[in-house]
């Protein structure tokens, strides 16, 4: 059997398979609790969209670029925060259109966008002299952070004050929907008690 590194080509077949396995039944498990933390704290499904469900998938990126710090790859960690990017922006973005397109929210244009649109401009300035500093690094973070810091106060500040919403559009309704039925579920699966067994109480 041909090998790479010492490796057989089979494992590496294998371990895709099982990651993409399980990469798919994560995202399923992904939209159906983002969609119940909508329900239970009374957020849209934006919002949460741009806060647990960006870090969530976002996750596998920072395990895969510190894993490539570690062993003094920065190179690996620098294209695949970039790289995933891109592929967010124009794959994801464009195959989601494709299938069902999303209807936008006239705040998403001028609040969120705009910030998207300055963290792209700000990290080729970073880059400029070839190199990223720890500094820099904190900063970055310390805006990531302070962002879904702001959307999620911004979020239930307007619920709050009683602010009126659109309501949701048919992505967010299936994503909801998707909740209630998953919550059905749970229902009908927990054991019932027997009229007699209620009334000896």
């Amino acid at each position: 059997m041909s090998t790479r590194y010492g490796v057989p080509v089979l494992l590496h077949a294998t371990q895709l398979v099982l990651g993409a396995t399980f990469l798919y039944f994560g995202a399923e498990w992904l939209v159906k609790g983002s969609a119940g933390l909508a329900l239970a704290f009374g957020l849209r499904p934006l919002v949460v969209g741009l806060t647990v469900v960006a870090y969530g998938t976002s996750a596998p990126e920072l395990t895969v670029s510190l894993a490539a710090v570690l062993e003094g790859r920065g190179a690996i960690a620098l294209g695949n925060a970039i790289g995933s990017n891109i592929a967010n922006l124009g794959l994801i973005l464009g195959l989601t259109a494709l299938i069902s397109p999303p209807r936008v929210e006239g705040g998403l244009i001028w609040r969120e966008i705009p910030f998207l649109v300055g963290t792209a401009a700000v990290v080729p300035l970073l880059l400029l002299d070839g190199t990223m500093s720890r500094l820099e690094g904190a900063l970055l973070c310390a805006a990531s952070v302070g962002y879904s810091v702001w959307v999620i106060r911004s979020a239930r500040g307007g619920a709050a004050a009683g602010a009126p919403s659109p309501g949701p559009s048919p992505d967010e309704r299936g994503a909801l929907e998707a909740a209630r039925e998953t919550e059905a579920d749970a229902e009908r699966a927990a054991p019932r008690q027997s009229p007699a067994s209620r009334a000896s109480r």
